[in-house]
Parts: structure tokens; C-alpha cells; sequence
């Protein structure tokens, strides 16, 4: 027994200098003004060991062996700083590091792209990125206002009745655009309604990859992908903001928001709580008392919280709700079915996700798990005339009109009137996403390190329709049903010392079962399905420190389904409808040099994307609207060039500006419009791909005048495009025709002035005007009949606004 205590009394004893040999780092990271920078990450690179602050910057790193090692510290907004520490005895060291704000105001670490968090410069694919200082400057309080500032998105308006929107990315439709939140693809009204309704107040910053990405992110990422990146809390704090606007100086958008967060000591609990509350009303630009911008009441609710059950875990829950009402049209003191011509629109969107995530001791191992889903409640009701023959009833009533009940003779026409007709619209939808990745570092593959990145994931879709007539027998229902399950992998790796190469693939199966009945009580069912392979390569060559030159491709698809925003019209035209594939490659420049007091960074990027049977609309009678069906088209391709410069000559000036330049084509002419609403001589089908500028841009600039004030200005111009007229209004006698609308550039200007209230917290007054020159579309379509879809250039009027901001969340 004496033996035993002994021998393991010694093996203690020898254990103890092996575990002491380890070195310890504390300290804390603040700015040049003294305050602590909570949530900075410090990491020894070539250690893989890694801490984040916690809300007082205070830091530790453990386990460290002796020796000397750079120790660096990242934080967005921040220059990065590494110093060198000589570790000699095993003991505590201590060292406070202070950044300096970084006067490029661009974030040095992004997550899109591939799917794991990597160095700007190092992203194998361009990132380009708008933060909350750019929200400000442009005066966005929803997503969709701010997705005009980078090159290559052109966010439009496409209907004045209902004011469905969408983000038109180097010259596609929104349907071609993957949206994300945190990563997570998300499908339904997000693509249209709901990139108006979602307030900038939830939002850290929107990552954008203008260029194909099917290889990580699914079938729709065809022409890039947008991925909204939620704030996260890490300091204790709150901001409340209101925003009055007068459009045109006479109809009135407020605007107000609040977030407030809380932080545990170690940031290992933590959550942040935001609301948004906006009252938009109606506007009619052309006096004929039919909208022009609709009428929107919109709130919108939500938390973003995470749990730290470790140093290496963290888990996730973001939920929020968004219920919106929009009305267009006229008539707005009465109800829907009393006037003339009126849209009442009413969204309930529920959604959320639950994440976690695992690290490995030694860093080079991350594990993550993943489960999303969105619940949307539609309802529509809409009155508006119908053209239809006048008829002699002969004695006969209304109830009497069913299919079968005339017989022939007993109704005559002479000519044509309009009858009002109330139609309704019942929509539920549900999405829902599980998913599981896996990360790994790798540390010596060829030259350097090299990154794995693999996941499986499956998705959910379910959409149901209840489209009628006021009358009980014209009822027209979809039923769809939507499985996807997919599995994807990337390598990417340094075969050369500067060259960095990324290869990738994503394997999808796609089976959608969908119930259709139309107007004509006719019945098709359509089940498809397909199983779709879309590699992609990515190339990287850094030729110095300031100039890296990428090159990628990637191939995509998209399934023929239904969606929540279009019901039937998106119904297939027959069961052979064949699946869109896309083949897209970029080619970019990219050059930037940084000093303490100067900052610049130009990318030049070229873009080619070719569609093989791209979904077409069937041109029909607009007042059939119902009976629109979509069908294979001939080969479109869309290329050109975007252009960016960013540039800051102070640390108290920055500017960028963005242009892109494309062209927008189809193979062949395509059917736009109706045959029978054109004017003699006139053409119903183009080449041209419709909406599509060939030249498009913006700016931003802001001038910190002093510690008090400063001044933004930004600007958006939109070259001639080619907008199709449906016929049916008072333009050009009712004809359809092809239009190629005027050029616009909108200026926008907006006054700051900053005081402070309290410790860490200041009030900041805004004050500025929207499209300063009054820059907007003068030849809108008028009357009950007209064309509501002809509408293109900005998407308000010159408009006067005021503001103000409590709190000390940026």
C-alpha cells in the first residue's frame, strides 16, 4: 500500500512541470478613447488558440507553451493589430490593446461565400458588403431601400397597385436571386413583398456575392446571392429612432424603431429585442385619384439570442414577426368592395431558426447544426372593372349566369362595359430547412492551409391557393408540395504560394407534387422531379499584397414550381416543362492600398450568365390575368462589367461609387405582349430581356465635418431601359407597345448632429431631402383600367424628411 501512495505521489510530482510549462495572456482591448471593445477576437494564428472579449474587453488566452508568437485582434470597424510577445517563464502576462478605427469602414471578416468565417482579401469569391453606417447615410428603414449601393443590384418597383418590388442582380429577376438570413436560404415573400418589409433595425450588415453560387447555397443562386447577417448583442445598451417623411412635401411615411440588448458579464448570455413600426400613405403622382404608391401599415418584431454553454459552444434562437397591411388603388375611405378600383393586401410572416455550434480544442474543427422555418398568412382582396360584352338578360337574374344556365339566344352583346368584380385571395404557406455542417482547417496541405467545408441539408415547402370570383363557381385553387434534399462539399486550397483554388459541388433532389384547378374548372396535376449536380470552381492569385485577381464558375437550376408571390400565373403550361439550368463565369480585379490617413480599394469584375429554358409568361388579356402560364423560352444570357471605387482621403471622408454596365438578351424574339392590344405595325416580341438598363450606378460620400456634425450625400442613376406596356389605360390609345424610358439620377442628402446625453449614449438629429431634383416617372397609366405594371425609375418623389436617434447601439 506504502508503495502505491509512493509511486503515484511521484508520478504527481513529475506531472506538475509538463503542466506548468504553459504560459497565460490577459488583458483588455479598447479604442483610442479609452472605451472597451466588446466581442474583439484575439488568436495566436499559429497556435490556432482563440478568445472573444467579453462586454468589459477583457481577454484571456490559456494553455499557451513558451516561446514567441504574434498575438493579433480583429474587429470589424477596427485596423487590425498584431504584436509579438516573447513568452519565456510559465506565468500570467498582461497586455491591453488599442485599435484604431480603420477609415475604410469595411469589414475584414465575412461569412459568404463559403460558408465559414474567412479574411476579406482571402475570400476565394468578392464580397461586397452594406453596413449600418450606409442604412443611415441613404436613409433605408426597410432592406429593400439600401439594396441599390453596390454595384450590380438594381432594387425596383414593379407594380403601382400593390407595390410589389424586387432586386434585380447583373440584369436578372429577383426569382434568380438567392436571399439568406444568417446563412439559411430563405424562399416565399422574400423575394418580393417582403424585401420592403423587413425593417434595417434587425440588420448588422447585408453580404452580397455578385456572381453564381449554386455550388454552396441551392438552385436559385443563379445570378448571386444576398445574405442578411442579423445584429448581434454584445454590449448592454438600447437605441430608439423616429423617422417623419413627406412625400412630394405632401403624404406623409413615419417611421419608428427600437432595439435594446443585454450581455452577460462573459458574453455567454446575451440577447437582443428590436421592434418597427412604420405608417405609409397613399400617393397619387398624376391626379387621377388611383394610387401610386400604396398605403402600408407594418410592424414588425423579434430577438436575437445565443447561449455559451462553453468556450467553444454557442447556440442560437432568432425568431421575429412581421404584419403588414398595403391598400392601392382609390377609394381609401371606403371599403374594398365600394370602390372603384382597390387592392387590400395583409401579410402575417412568422419565422425563426435555432442554431449551435461546436468548436474543436484546437480550433481547426467547426461543427454546426441548424433548423429554420417560415410560416406566411396571405389574404387579398381585390375589386376592380372587368371588361365584358353588354348583354340582354331577357327576364333573367344575376344567380342565373352559371356556366349552362342561358341558353343560346337568351343573351346578346352589343359592345362592351365594365362590371365590377371582387376577387379574393387566401394564400398559407410554410418553408422549413435542417441542415448539419462540418468545417476543418487543415495546416499543412502543399504550402499552407487549406479548408474543408461539407453539409447536408433538407427542405420543406408547402403552399396552398384559394383564388375566386365573387361568384361561387369561379374558384381556382393550388396545392403544391416541395421536397429538397441536398448534400455539398468545397476544398479550397494553395497549390501555388500566391494562387488559391476552390473547388465545390452541390447535389440536390427536387420532387414537387402540385394540384392545380382553374377558372374553367379545369384540373392538372403535376408531379416532377429531378436530381441536379452543380460544381463550381473558384480561383484566386494574389499577384502583390494590394492587387489579387479571381476567376469562378458555377453552374445552377431552378425547379418549375408555383410561388406564394404569383399563385396560378407561375402554374406550368404542361407536364414537359423542362428544368432552367444557368452556366455563369466572372472574372475580377481587385486592387487596394491603406495608409493611416488614406484608404482606397477598386474592383473591376466582368459577369456572363447563360440560361438554358428560362421560364417565360404566356402573354395573355390582362384582364385574364388568371389564365397566365409559364413555359420554356429560347436561350437568354446576360453579361457586362461592375465597376466599384472606394476611397477615403481623411479619416473623416469616404466615398464610393459603383457602376455597372450589361447587356440583357434572349437568343430569339420572345412573345411579350398580347397580339391583339398592339397598334398596327406594331412589334410583340424583343430580344431584350424587359427592365434591363444597360447602364446603372450609385454613390455615397460622407463628410465628418466635425465631432458634431456630418453630411451624407448618395445618389442612384438608372440608365434607359425597355419597359413593356400592356395596353388596356389611356396611354397611346389603350395599345400596347414596347417603351424605352428616359435616363434618372436621384440625389439624396441628409444633415447629422450629434450630442451627447449621457455617459455612452448621445442624441443624433437628422435632417435631409430625397431625390432633391424630383427625378420621377411622369406618364403613369390613369383610370380603373390601366396598366399597372408600367412603372420603372425611383421609387418616390422628391421627398422631406426629419429624424431622430436616442441611444448608444450603433
Amino acid at each position: 500500500m506504502i508503495k502505491v501512495i509512493v509511486s503515484n505521489a511521484l508520478c504527481a510530482v513529475c506531472c506538475i512541470p509538463a503542466h506548468s510549462q504553459n504560459a497565460k495572456l490577459t488583458g483588455v482591448i479598447r479604442d483610442e478613447k479609452h472605451n472597451p471593445l466588446p466581442g474583439a477576437t484575439v488568436f495566436i494564428r499559429s497556435l490556432n488558440i482563440g478568445a472573444e472579449a467579453d462586454k468589459q474587453g477583457l481577454y484571456t488566452l490559456s494553455h499557451i507553451p513558451l516561446g514567441t508568437y504574434g498575438v493579433s485582434v480583429k474587429m470589424n470597424g477596427y485596423r487590425t493589430l498584431t504584436q509579438t510577445i516573447r513568452f519565456s517563464t510559465p506565468k500570467t502576462y498582461s497586455l491591453d490593446l488599442y485599435l484604431k478605427p480603420d477609415n475604410r469602414k469595411l469589414p475584414e471578416v465575412v461569412v459568404t461565400g463559403s460558408r465559414e468565417r474567412i479574411d476579406r482579401k482571402k475570400s476565394p469569391v468578392v464580397v461586397n458588403t452594406i453596413d449600418r453606417q450606409t442604412f443611415d447615410a441613404v436613409q433605408a428603414v426597410s432592406l429593400g431601400q439600401a439594396l441599390n449601393f453596390q454595384p450590380g443590384l438594381r432594387y425596383e418597383q414593379d407594380c403601382q397597385f400593390c407595390g410589389y418590388s424586387q432586386l434585380r442582380m447583373n440584369g436578372l429577376s429577383g426569382a434568380y436571386t438567392q436571399i439568406l438570413i444568417d446563412g439559411r436560404p430563405v424562399f416565399g415573400p422574400l423575394t418580393g413583398y417582403g424585401l420592403d418589409q423587413i425593417p434595417t433595425v434587425m440588420i448588422d450588415r447585408i453580404e452580397v456575392i455578385s456572381s453564381g453560387g449554386s455550388s454552396i447555397y441551392g438552385r436559385n443562386a443563379i445570378a448571386g446571392t444576398v445574405n442578411i447577417i442579423t445584429r448581434d448583442p454584445v454590449i448592454d445598451g438600447f437605441q430608439i429612432e423616429t423617422q417623419t417623411a413627406l412625400i412630394d412635401g405632401e403624404r406623409s411615411d413615419n417611421n419608428i424603431s427600437f432595439a435594446a440588448s443585454t450581455a452577460g458579464d462573459n458574453l455567454n448570455l446575451s440577447t437582443l429585442l428590436y421592434g418597427n413600426f412604420r405608417r405609409r400613405n397613399w400617393y397619387d403622382a398624376n391626379d387621377d385619384q388611383y394610387s401610386e404608391i400604396p398605403k402600408i401599415s407594418n410592424n414588425s418584431f423579434g430577438f436575437n439570442s445565443y447561449y455559451r454553454p462553453g468556450d467553444r459552444s454557442k447556440l442560437k434562437l432568432e425568431s421575429h414577426f412581421i404584419d403588414e397591411s398595403r391598400r392601392g388603388g382609390t377609394d381609401f375611405e371606403k371599403p374594398v368592395d365600394k370602390a372603384k378600383m382597390a387592392l387590400q393586401l395583409d401579410h402575417q410572416i412568422y419565422g425563426g431558426q435555432l442554431s449551435y455550434e461546436l468548436d474543436s480544442k484546437d480550433q481547426t474543427n467547426h461543427y454546426s447544426a441548424y433548423l429554420w422555418s417560415q410560416a406566411v398568412y396571405r389574404k387579398e382582396d381585390v375589386h376592380k372593372p372587368m371588361a365584358m360584352p353588354s348583354m340582354n338578360m331577357k327576364g333573367k337574374s344575376m344567380s342565373e349566369m352559371k356556366p349552362g344556365a342561358m341558353k343560346p339566344g337568351e343573351m346578346s352583346t352589343s359592345g362592351m362595359k365594365s362590371m365590377y368584380m371582387l376577387m379574393t385571395d387566401r394564400t398559407r404557406s410554410f418553408s422549413g430547412i435542417a441542415g448539419l455542417q462540418w468545417n476543418k482547417i487543415f495546416h499543412r496541405v502543399l504550402r499552407d492551409e487549406a479548408a474543408w467545408v461539407s453539409g447536408i441539408e433538407g427542405d420543406r415547402e408547402k403552399l396552398k391557393v384559394k383564388y375566386s370570383h365573387k361568384r361561387e363557381t369561379d374558384k381556382i385553387h393550388t396545392d403544391q408540395s416541395v421536397w429538397n434534399t441536398a448534400a455539398y462539399a468545397r476544398f479550397s486550397f494553395n497549390p501555388l504560394r500566391k494562387l488559391t483554388t476552390a473547388i465545390g459541388a452541390r447535389l440536390d433532389w427536387v420532387h414537387i407534387d402540385s394540384d392545380y384547378l382553374f377558372q374553367d374548372h379545369t384540373e392538372r396535376h403535376s408531379d416532377y422531379a429531378t436530381t441536379e449536380l452543380s460544381p463550381g470552381l473558384n480561383l484566386r492569385y494574389a499577384f502583390s499584397d494590394h492587387l489579387r485577381l479571381r476567376t469562378s464558375y458555377a453552374s445552377g437550376f431552378r425547379a418549375p414550381q408555383a410561388s406564394v408571390l404569383m399563385m396560378i400565373d407561375d402554374a406550368p403550361a404542361d407536364q414537359n416543362l423542362k428544368t432552367e439550368k444557368s452556366d455563369n463565369f466572372t472574372a475580377s480585379l481587385n486592387w487596394d492600398y491603406a495608409s493611416p490617413q488614406f484608404y482606397m480599394e477598386i474592383l473591376l469584375e466582368g459577369f456572363y450568365t447563360q440560361i438554358d429554358n428560362p421560364f417565360i409568361t404566356e402573354p395573355q388579356d390582362q384582364d385574364d390575368y388568371l389564365r397566365k402560364l409559364i413555359r420554356n423560352g429560347v436561350r437568354s444570357r446576360v453579361s457586362g462589367i461592375n465597376f466599384r471605387i472606394d476611397n477615403s482621403f481623411h479619416s473623416r471622408i469616404q466615398t464610393q461609387v459603383g457602376l455597372t454596365w450589361q447587356s440583357a438578351r434572349y437568343d430569339k424574339p420572345e412573345e411579350i405582349l398580347d397580339r391583339d392590344k398592339i397598334a398596327e405595325g406594331g412589334a410583340s416580341s424583343s430580344k431584350k430581356i424587359m427592365r434591363t438598363p444597360n447602364l446603372y450606378g450609385y454613390f455615397t460620400a460622407h463628410f465628418e465635418m466635425s465631432n458634431r456634425f456630418d453630411l451624407d450625400l448618395s445618389g442612384v442613376y438608372t440608365g434607359s431601359m425597355v419597359v413593356p406596356y400592356y395596353g388596356g389605360g389611356t396611354l397611346w390609345e389603350g395599345k400596347a407597345s414596347f417603351y424605352d424610358s428616359p435616363e434618372f439620377f436621384e440625389l439624396n442628402t441628409q444633415l447629422n448632429h450629434h450630442l451627447p446625453l449621457i455617459t455612452d449614449c448621445e442624441i443624433d438629429l437628422s435632417a435631409g431631402v430625397q431625390n432633391i431634383f424630383n427625378r420621377y416617372q411622369d406618364n403613369f397609366d390613369s383610370g380603373p383600367n390601366r396598366s399597372n405594371s408600367f412603372i420603372y425609375g425611383p421609387y418616390r418623389p422628391r421627398t422631406f424628411f426629419v429624424g431622430i436617434k436616442i441611444g448608444n447601439l450603433d
